[in-house]
């Protein structure tokens, strides 16, 4: 599969990421700025056995996107 944009929206600590993609991606950048969160984003859409993963005493997220092929 190739994704070819990453758009995500109030979600965690993105506002708003909207991204084109093109060739291998590799993310990085200083502590507590959304790595783990962005991946986290798309394992929401990909893995069917995450259900929402909704801490205790937090409502589950709402589970919608979408996702631009190549």
């Amino acid at each position: 599969m190739h994704l070819s944009r990453i758009r995500i929206e109030n979600f965690r600590n993105f506002k708003l990421l909207d991204v084109e993609l093109a060739g291998n991606i590799v993310v990085g950048g200083e502590n507590r700025v959304g790595k783990t969160n962005l991946l986290y984003a798309l394992r929401l859409i990909f893995d069917p056995t995450v259900n929402g993963g909704a801490k205790p005493g937090h409502a589950p997220e709402q589970k919608s996107a979408t996702v631009a092929h190549a």
